[in-house]
């Protein structure tokens, strides 16, 4: 059950399930969600347009064989009643003063990026978890793995979220 006051939000972009090896498999790319740890996870890039592609349909069967309910939607109800909006993505954003980033920054909050692409050696921070208000973010950390490398072109992004009455400014890790 999570927890309306702290829980983990991650992003992951599943490159329509094709890893850095190429191969398509959506049980890896399901492993490497459920390495995480997080209670609500926003994947980009489930596409079942391409030839051959097992489309979201296969990759929610493996999601919810690794524990997961798959669902659509961008906000979350709080407990006093106001909204918890979360837009997590691969907004390929390269600069930091982008036009993007800066109507991102105006509408959710400030957002603070960590390096995850590419997975091999991330030199970019082009995938975001944006929080409204962004003040209950408490970490923002790429999930390293030997798995995460393999399961797509980006490292997934993590975001810690504490909601309490004295939510402090948010902090970033990588």
């Amino acid at each position: 059950m999570l927890d309306p006051a702290h829980f983990v939000i991650g992003s992951d972009d599943v490159h329509a399930c094709v890893g850095s090896d190429r191969v398509r498999d959506p049980r890896r790319v399901a492993a490497g969600i459920s390495e995480l740890d997080a209670d609500v996870v926003g994947p980009q890039e489930v596409d079942s347009r391409s030839p051959g592609s097992d489309g979201p349909c296969r990759l929610a069967v493996r999601m919810r064989e690794a524990g997961f309910v798959w669902t659509d939607g961008p906000t979350m109800q709080r407990a006093d009643g106001r909204d918890l909006a979360v837009l997590p993505g691969d907004f390929n954003e390269w600069w930091v003063a982008g036009r993007l980033l800066r109507r991102l920054h105006r509408a959710p909050g400030r957002t603070r990026g960590v390096r995850s692409f590419p997975a091999r050696a991330p030199l970019s921070p082009v995938d975001r978890i944006c929080v409204k208000p962004a003040r209950v973010v408490r970490e923002i950390r790429a999930h390293r793995s030997a798995l995460a490398r393999r399961a797509s072109d980006h490292l997934p992004v993590t975001a810690r979220i504490e909601i309490s009455p004295r939510s402090s400014p948010t902090q970033r890790t990588s």
